[in-house]
């Protein structure tokens, strides 16, 4: 009877030492599962760092030129303004009707009429200041 128990003893033993053996196995490759996984994670994270940076200096350009553009156009916007005030006096000195004309429709009904007399033009040479929204009057 001592037999089988040795023999069962040295059985369960085995079993546990292998076991044991398996379980530090199973410990080895997670222990190597982990460091590969913290590695892989550790470059991902360095990859995306760097892709980060890349797209803040992206950005910084984009702002320099925004902002080098905005100055540009704030100077040709200042060379217009100063084309303008000098031709609008330019243009409000031009007189763009220079010569006297019938106005559309009145020259049709007044073909008829005579030349005003002497004293009539004496009269309209003391007017200073015409006056433009007079109309012909019938009467």
């Amino acid at each position: 009877m001592s037999g089988t128990i040795q023999q069962i003893r040295e059985s369960g033993d085995s079993v546990f030492a292998g076991l044991h053996a398996r379980a530090d196995a199973l410990m080895a490759h997670l222990v190597l599962s982990k460091q590969q996984a913290t590695q892989r994670i550790e470059r991902q994270k360095q990859a995306v760092r760097e892709s980060l940076d890349r797209l803040q200096a992206g950005v910084q350009r984009q702002d320099d030129m925004a902002v080098d553009v905005k100055r540009r156009l704030a100077s040709e916007i200042d060379g217009v303004k100063a084309q303008i005030e000098r031709v609008i006096p330019i243009a409000l000195n031009i007189d763009l009707c220079p010569s006297a004309g019938p106005d559309r429709a009145d020259a049709i009904g007044i073909v008829d009429q005579e030349l005003p007399c002497l004293p009539a033009c004496l009269d309209n040479g003391l007017v200073a200041v015409p006056d433009q929204g007079a109309e012909l009057v019938g009467a």
